[in-house]
């Protein structure tokens, strides 16, 4: 039986939404909170260090645990969230799976977005849209999310003019799935510095600056560790293919680097398979090349080494696992295999750059290139007693280019790329300042 909706005045943000005799609240703000013992103990803590860049109070009137992640809702002082009504998005993360994107449609034309990646309720996606910007919300979802799950783990629920092949859903359909754990609380009126930030990331990234040394440390075992086994790599193809023309293929680094779209593929997946939290360990960021990937976390409140270590490898066997010297950061690595994309020919780099950089125009991808000096594929070294220059010393250009920030997924973004000698050499992912994921690409481009 289909049940009557009546929605009530939106009010700074705030709309509630009458279904049957269920209140449903759209707009609350969604913040992580550290572990502890106290979780609005926590929210008072965080409220307390941004007061004095904010003149924006908030209530917090809902604290909803999933495992080991509890999220804090807020609205503006004053919003229509009053206790005992309940939170859309929260009976939506509880009904429609761990991660999904959901646009439930409303009597006056507007839809009710909320979405939620592993469980956790998506930040600044809980609230009411036009057709217009609920359309463009769930495509900013998509591109954000889509990048760190599975290939069809991300659902979508919403009507067909806003997503083609989404599936259908009501308001309804909720309300059978509503627990008390979704009402609304008594308000705790708190200060914070920004309704739609993710409070908590920037409070992890200072942790992390404290252990960039130890980080540098170790990556700079793992490249010597590369070189030599490189070395060696090249020693035993020179016993199997002799010199000449296979050397001038050995000596250029771009023959040994797996292509564009390999790396993209392998590189998407691996980062993919992180989870968002270890142990209650929160996600900072991960990277990815052809020869290893890595993934950093922050500590909060109440955790241990122990127990992100015991995760860690629960999470995948044998995985890398080093911490600062502070034990607030803690960083896993493992390796990665690619097959080498091959000897590509040379062409004068001008004519090559010229069609990389139209690539990325074509596509509204901004970019950046810089020249670099050209050096041997790392390991090579020269045939005993050959003389021709070409042998012995680089005989071709390069640039180094990058992308500093996309919501795309690299594999999305990279599946028409077809241009020869160039190299996608690493990539990475980060949350942007609202909880966002942001996707760096770097490599290189060769010419003559």
């Amino acid at each position: 039986m289909t049940q009557a909706v009546t929605l009530f005045k939106t009010v700074k943000g705030v709309t509630p939404i009458k279904v049957g005799r269920r209140i449903l609240i759209s707009g609350l703000y969604w913040q992580v909170l550290p572990g502890s013992q106290n979780y609005m103990q926590e929210a008072k803590k965080i409220a307390r260090r941004e007061r004095e860049r904010t003149q924006q109070a908030l209530e917090v009137v809902l604290l909803r645990r999933h495992t080991d992640v509890v999220q804090a809702g807020f609205v503006v002082r004053g919003g229509r969230a009053k206790k005992g009504t309940v939170s859309l998005a929260a009976v939506a993360a509880d009904s429609l799976g761990a991660t999904f994107i959901a646009a439930f449609a409303l009597p006056d034309g507007r839809f009710a977005l909320a979405a939620a990646l592993h469980n956790a309720i998506v930040p600044d996606s809980d609230g009411v849209f036009d057709a217009q910007e609920a359309q463009h919300k769930i495509q900013e979802l998509w591109n954000s999310l889509s990048g760190s799950v599975s290939a069809g783990e991300l659902v979508v629920y919403a009507p067909p003019e806003l997503w083609a092949d989404a599936k259908p859903v009501e308001l309804a359909d909720l309300i059978p799935n509503i627990r008390r754990s979704h009402r609304l609380r008594q308000r705790l009126t708190l200060n914070n510095h920004n309704l739609v930030t993710w409070v908590v990331w920037g409070v992890l990234l200072l942790a992390a600056a404290s252990a960039w040394g130890l980080w540098e440390h170790h990556q700079a075992r793992l490249a010597q560790e590369r070189a030599l086994a490189r070395a060696q790599e090249l020693e035993r193809l020179r016993g199997q293919v002799g010199l000449s023309a296979s050397d001038l293929s050995l000596m250029r680094p771009w023959t040994s680097q797996p292509a564009v779209l390999t790396l993209a593929q392998h590189c998407s997946d691996a980062i993919g398979q992180v989870p968002l939290t270890l142990d209650g360990w929160v996600l900072l960021n991960a990277q990815c090349s052809a020869k290893t990937a890595s993934a950093s976390f922050a500590r909060t409140d109440g955790r241990t080494v122990r127990g992100f270590t015991q995760a860690a490898q629960r999470w995948r066997t044998g995985v890398g696992v080093q911490f600062s010297t502070d034990g607030d950061l803690g960083t896993l690595d493992w390796p990665m295999a690619m097959p080498a994309g091959g000897d590509d020919a040379l062409a004068p780099l001008n004519v090559r750059s010229a069609a990389f950089m139209s690539w990325w125009q074509e596509r509204l991808v901004p970019f950046e290139t810089s020249t670099t000096t050209s050096t041997l594929a790392p390991g090579y070294a020269p045939p005993p007693n050959v003389q021709d220059p070409k042998l012995t010393a680089p005989h071709w250009k390069t640039l180094r280019w990058s992308i500093k920030s996309t919501p795309r997924n690299p594999t999305s973004l990279l599946a028409d790329f077809n241009l020869p000698g160039i190299r996608l050499q690493e990539i990475g992912l980060a949350f942007g300042g609202n909880g966002e994921l942001n996707w760096t690409l770097k490599g290189e481009l060769y010419g003559e």
